[in-house]
């Protein structure tokens, strides 16, 4: 379908949850009732709280999540609140998160994810309930995120040595996670059928896409196997690739 006349923030927000899509699995979450489809998205699974098409809400808690968190959703500035809490998430909590500055809730906690505690995190001012328990989190809870003014709720792994935290509102026994389900890739295959083939580009999208991603990617849309890239041949053929 045509683009042409449609707002690009309505056009990144469908491209940021495709890859979203794509990256963990979406085939085989619980619920994926019209994603990918043509209907706005604001009427797909989880997509909720919108204004003019725009959501501000992403809820997919227990919902067969397996993957890890990409990039491209940072595309959406305008998100309040992220709940992705009993899933399969794994990979670090991407740095870039921070610039997600309305953001009030983000729940993370039950999921297999590793590393450390971003330190962007701290650039939310907006952020009142953080929950980052049973992962595999480890160090120390910046004091970045400590002093954020409105933050009410802090949830970690801080009652044995792995994770140290001077504000913690909780705190949860390290490695009570769950295991990680197979491979998403295994999952969750390119379809093959009608694959548009790539001398059939659509530069005005293309670039309009990567103009939203500046900041987020060095080479965004050059790795062909990539889940943003999926996204792409989906906004630009939403007939070829299906679920």
């Amino acid at each position: 379908s045509s683009y042409e006349g449609v707002p690009d923030l309505i056009v990144s927000q469908k491209f940021a949850l495709a890859t979203l899509y794509f990256a963990l699995a979406g085939a085989g979450w619980d619920q994926n009732t019209g994603w990918l489809t043509d209907d706005d998205a604001c009427s797909w699974f989880g997509v909720e709280d919108c204004h003019s098409g725009i959501s501000s809400s992403l809820n997919l808690s227990e919902n067969n999540l397996v993957g890890e968190i990409p990039l491209e959703l940072m595309n959406m500035r305008t998100l309040k609140s992220i709940n992705f809490a009993g899933n399969s998430l794994y990979g670090v909590i991407p740095p870039e998160i921070g610039k997600l500055n309305l953001l009030e809730m983000l729940l993370l906690d039950n999921n297999v994810l590793s590393g450390p505690f971003p330190n962007e995190l701290g650039n939310i001012s907006t952020l009142k309930q953080l929950t980052l328990n049973s992962n595999e989190l480890k160090g120390t809870v910046p004091a970045d995120i400590c002093s954020l003014p409105g933050l009410v709720e802090l949830w970690a792994d801080c009652l044995g040595p792995e994770v140290t935290c001077e504000c913690c509102t909780k705190c949860f026994k390290y490695g009570e996670v769950h295991s990680i389900v197979e491979d998403p890739l295994d999952t969750n295959p390119l379809p093959d059928t009608n694959e548009p083939s790539n001398n059939e580009e659509n530069p005005e999208l293309k670039s309009m896409l990567i103009t939203h991603m500046t900041g987020l990617e060095e080479n965004p849309l050059s790795d062909t196997e990539s889940p943003s890239y999926r996204a792409y041949l989906w906004l630009f053929h939403p007939n070829k690739l299906k679920k």
